[in-house]
């Protein structure tokens, strides 16, 4: 997307630069499914500090291509208030990264999330999803109500295996190893 491209969605969104409010910039992905390839896998940290895995997924065809859905299933077993993860909220990130390998043909082990720190686990996951950035699957995206904040429901993942795309064969250069060079000198081009 260029620059006029980008003032062409403010104009179509009736944005009204009196109103003061820029919004986020970022619209989600509406629910639905979705065939996407896993973009990048990174571990980072928040303003605050907070650790995090990030999955990024691009949609690949349809409405909604090129776009990205971000997951960040959290492996920190203390909130940022000091309470601690419910048990059930660390199990549903360890599924959801065992999921998005297994889409991407990648057998997750247990041993991503054996470091003594966070840290250490979060880098262990990035490192070894790295061969895999690129894999196709299908992604899923539903939507549930919460009840804390009801204008940001809940999104929920479901995945599912594509066909990977075959790797063309390069065929060898017909002009290699012919013996065929040109020189050229400076005098030789026009300008």
């Amino acid at each position: 997307m260029g620059l006029l491209d980008a003032l062409n969605q403010v104009k179509q969104e009736k944005f009204d630069p009196s109103e003061g409010k820029t919004g986020s910039g970022f619209e989600k992905i509406p629910a639905g499914t979705y065939n996407v390839n896993l973009k990048e896998v990174n571990h980072g940290a928040w303003n605050s500090g907070t650790e995090y895995i990030r999955f990024t997924m691009e949609v690949l065809d349809g409405d909604e291509a090129g776009r990205q859905e971000f997951i960040t299933p959290t492996l920190a077993e203390v909130s940022a208030k000091g309470k601690p993860i419910p048990d059930f909220v660390l199990a549903t990130s360890i599924k959801t990264i065992k999921v998005i390998g297994q889409m991407a043909g990648f057998v997750v082990p247990d041993s991503v999330f054996a470091g003594q720190t966070e840290t250490e686990n979060y880098e262990a996951i990035a490192k070894a999803f790295q061969p895999y950035i690129g894999k196709v699957m299908q992604m899923t995206i539903k939507e549930s109500r919460n009840k804390k904040d009801p204008d940001n429901p809940y999104r929920n993942y479901e995945f599912a295996q594509l066909e990977q795309p075959k790797k063309t064969a390069v065929k060898k250069d017909p002009f290699a190893g012919s013996g065929d060079t040109v020189n050229i000198s400076d005098e030789d081009l026009p300008f």
